[in-house]
């Protein structure tokens, strides 16, 4: 569950794309509505507290005060442009709320946090680019209030898996989106902080009706990271592999389909 180093650029630096992030982030727009759909069932007549980590644009949050009332949200993220973009959005949407820009590895994060706890904590798309996942995951929950429920996004070992082939197969290995890690067997690890989870798993393929529209949908909200070390794809090897999947007949969204996967986490005494 390590993460590595992605060209020594940051989260913020590479998703800090706030002007262009909602037009092209399909999956997570899809996955805030499952996310929205799932808490809409759990509300309260007094609307939920959300504790948005990670927060990009505030999309998740946002989603869910289609579906339900958000009382209150407290977005985080590393890049203060795409909160700016979240305040604005949040404001629009008439959802009371305040921004903090932290880095979510930072040894700060819980006195930015503070003490509050909240219905729902939220982390979407966010887990491969910690170093420490199981340190943060671990502080996410304390913010959990004993009744709530802490939402967990990310992507599976099998996203964009064809592309990954066709490219090895024309000597390629750079240019791919970064390397996934599944969620499996984090169950024992979320039991050792006193919770419970459930398990969700989807495929969902990407916008585009070629190849070359899916990777410049991927490539402009900053998605195309590779690790630092891994040579860079070479122009010519990446048009044929490019070719070489609209040449195949499917949808090209296939070829970059997202393995999706997602943990819904709450207190492990609410199972007894």
């Amino acid at each position: 569950m390590k993460s590595g180093s992605w060209n020594g650029r940051s989260p913020a630096e590479r998703f800090g794309r706030a002007a262009h992030y909602d037009e092209r982030a399909s999956v997570q727009a899809a996955m805030a509505v499952v996310v929205a759909q799932q808490l809409a069932m759990r509300t309260s007549d007094n609307g939920l507290r959300i504790l948005d980590l990670g927060a990009g644009t505030g999309l998740v949050t946002r989603t869910v005060a289609e579906f339900t009332r958000v009382q209150y949200a407290r977005a985080v993220d590393a890049s203060a442009p795409m909160l700016a973009h979240c305040s604005e959005a949040f404001l629009r949407a008439n959802i009371p709320h305040t921004t903090v820009v932290a880095d979510l590895d930072s040894d700060d994060l819980e006195a930015a946090l503070g003490e509050d706890l909240f219905d729902v904590v939220a982390i979407a798309f966010v887990v491969p680019w910690l170093k420490a996942p199981e340190r943060v995951l671990a502080r996410a929950f304390k913010r959990v209030h004993p009744a709530g429920t802490m939402m967990v996004t990310t992507l599976g070992p099998e996203t964009f898996a064809p592309w990954r082939a066709i490219a090895r197969e024309h000597g390629a290995s750079g240019e791919l989106p970064f390397e996934t890690r599944s969620l499996d067997g984090w169950e024992t690890f979320f039991a050792s902080i006193g919770a419970c989870c459930e398990a969700r798993s989807m495929r969902v393929p990407s916008p585009g009706s070629t190849a070359l529209a899916c990777l410049q949908s991927l490539r402009a909200i900053g998605a195309t990271a590779v690790r630092r070390g891994t040579p860079t794809m070479p122009p010519r090897a990446l048009a044929a592999a490019l070719r070489d999947v609209d040449a195949r007949g499917s949808d090209p969204g296939d070829a970059f389909a997202y393995d999706v996967q997602l943990l819904s986490v709450t207190a492990a005494r609410l199972h007894k």
